[in-house]
């Protein structure tokens, strides 16, 4: 088995090691710390949903605390205080203040609810990762963590392989970024161009101190570039090739303004039996594309190429050298 590069999130990155900024594909070394990557992530948007609630449930405190003091200056002046339990004024207060109790008692449990069944989905989908990582990566990532570096074994290279379609930005040779693809049929389902063929972000991670450092715009890039050659390496004649990105939550503003710089758009939300309940808490779920390619060979999403991807990331290498040493 290769040894492990560092996969702890709970700890600083260490210091002694020199301040270089990495890129490389998915190797056995890298298997832990990529896993681990990305079942933080589902712990960033159980996180970022609690504050997001929080300032929701805030709004509703503040509204429902002007209207309760406007009703009862409305509804009990000087002139029914003497007889408040009889006046018609008290009758409609009553009926007010309850309506409005009992609504805005609602509105809290209803945003717990959602907090907690977004919880429990966000639980499901890490404890479904760590159990099953060939959806995400294309293979078995215990089995592939057991693969030696240094080999010229036919059957073991192929094996290392299936690593190229895994990004994994690092920086003190540790991984703080990573980005996964694999080809999905769901071209027709999002309403994309019929018989298109799809390239889906199935796993992606930031460590959480890097993402103002430009780390998804990066990872981003790397995945045009690379849906677009796996489009090419298809072989087949699809009318053209997109990039999607599911789980993309309205409150996670950082990953959403990188799409949008990209030119990516929102093509669907994602279904699920929990969407009424989260849109009555303002949570929206969307899956985001981009058109990487067609088969007439145009580049769809313009001014990408390796050349640029690789200055960018060593631009982005002296914010984090800056950050990480302050």
């Amino acid at each position: 088995m290769a040894v492990q590069k560092d996969a702890s999130l709970d700890k600083p990155i260490d210091v002694s090691k020199k301040a270089v900024i990495a890129s490389s594909v998915l190797t056995p070394d890298l298997a832990s710390a990529v896993l681990n990557l990305n079942i933080d992530r589902f712990n960033q948007i159980k996180s970022k949903a609690n504050r997001y609630l929080f300032w929701q449930l805030k709004v509703w405190v503040a509204a429902v605390t002007v209207t309760l003091a406007l009703v009862s200056v409305a509804g009990v002046g000087q002139n029914y205080l003497d007889n408040i339990r009889y006046s018609d004024a008290s009758y409609i207060f009553q009926v007010e203040f309850f309506t409005i109790f009992f609504t805005f008692c609602f509105v809290i449990s209803g945003c717990f609810v959602a907090l907690s069944f977004l919880s429990f989905s966000l639980g499901e989908h890490a404890t479904s990762l760590e159990k099953n990582h060939k959806h995400v990566f294309g293979t078995d990532l215990e089995k592939f963590a057991q693969l030696p570096l240094n080999t010229k074994d036919r059957d073991t290279l192929k094996q290392i392989a299936k690593g190229q379609d895994t990004f994994v930005i690092s920086y003190r040779d540790t991984p703080i970024a990573t980005i996964s693809l694999q080809p999905v049929q769901r071209g027709d389902t999002l309403k994309l161009r019929a018989g298109a063929y799809v390239v889906k972000v199935t796993g992606l991670g930031v460590r959480k101190i890097y993402i103002p450092s430009g780390m998804y715009s990066d990872l981003l890039e790397w995945a045009i570039l690379h849906a677009r050659k796996m489009y090419e390496a298809n072989g087949k004649k699809d009318t053209a090739a997109f990039l999607i990105v599911d789980n993309v939550y309205n409150f996670d503003t950082a990953l959403r303004d990188e799409l949008t710089s990209l030119n990516f758009a929102p093509v669907a939300e994602m279904a699920s039996y929990l969407n009424g309940t989260f849109k009555f808490c303002g949570i929206v779920n969307e899956t985001w594309a981009i058109e990487v390619a067609n088969k007439e060979g145009v580049e769809s999403a313009e001014g990408f190429d390796s050349q640029t991807l690789s200055r960018r990331i060593l631009e982005t290498s002296e914010g984090v050298r800056r950050r990480a040493q302050k």
